[in-house]
């Protein structure tokens, strides 16, 4: 199975490759609206009371019957077994796992987040990756050859840095959840484990989902803005 960490520079390769092909105004665009898809997530998430009830759903609710086998009980609750067991602190055989009846068990869903946000980053960077009609973006927009190719490709490797570095942060936060039989996290101590740790650390939703930090950034994205394209 291929890791994460190859996944992730896979993507922010083929970022850089399109930005040397697209020139680094255009690559611009981009970088500004990955930046205000995080400001618009950080913005739902801190002040928009329902969107924070829909991504962080309240914690489900389960008491184990005499019948209820350990699949059972997290399919209910709509996790695995292993997620069911860390969430609930219990140490039982995976393969053998037996629960009191009548035990009360909890899972808080993840996924919800995961989605919510990926979709507000792909849909932002889906409108910056088009073409600028506007004739002003346009002007800005020309390429200068060598110098906006490998300019465009810095700008396109940070675009891929944002874009996927962030939906990979937040497919962590979920635990990987419901994505157990495509993708898995790394074994824990493992060396790849320790390259994942050290990458998500340093993702940009750690920096950006932040006051005062993500207002500071916007401000000076679209000063930015202002005064190249305009």
């Amino acid at each position: 199975m291929i890791s994460m960490v190859f996944v992730f520079y896979v993507f922010v390769g083929l970022a850089a490759a399109i930005g040397a092909v697209r020139g680094w105004a255009k690559e611009i665009l981009v970088l500004i609206s990955a930046l205000l898809a995080i400001f618009i997530i950080f913005v739902f998430e801190t002040y928009v009371g329902v969107y924070d009830a829909v991504v962080n759903p309240p914690a489900r609710v389960y008491v184990v019957k005499p019948e209820d086998t350990c699949e059972d009980v997290a399919r209910e609750l709509g996790t695995t077994v292993p997620k069911m067991l860390e969430a609930n602190g219990l140490v039982v055989d995976v393969e053998n796992c037996q629960l009191a009846v009548n035990s009360q068990l909890s899972y808080q869903p993840l996924t919800n987040r995961f989605w919510a946000s990926t979709t507000i980053i792909l849909l932002l960077a889906f409108f910056g990756y088009q073409t600028p009609a506007i004739k002003l973006f346009q002007a800005g927009a020309r390429r200068e050859k060598v110098r906006d190719a490998l300019l465009g490709g810095v700008v396109g490797s940070a675009n891929g840095y944002l874009i996927f570095g962030s939906i990979w942060w937040f497919l962590e936060k979920a635990g990987y959840e419901n994505f157990s039989k495509v993708i898995v996290p790394p074994t824990v101590g493992s060396d790849l484990a320790i390259i994942a740790e050290n990458l998500l650390a340093k993702m940009p939703p750690v920096y950006l989902l932040d006051a005062p930090v993500i207002f500071i950034t916007i401000v000076f994205a679209f000063l930015f803005v202002v005064i190249v394209y305009v």
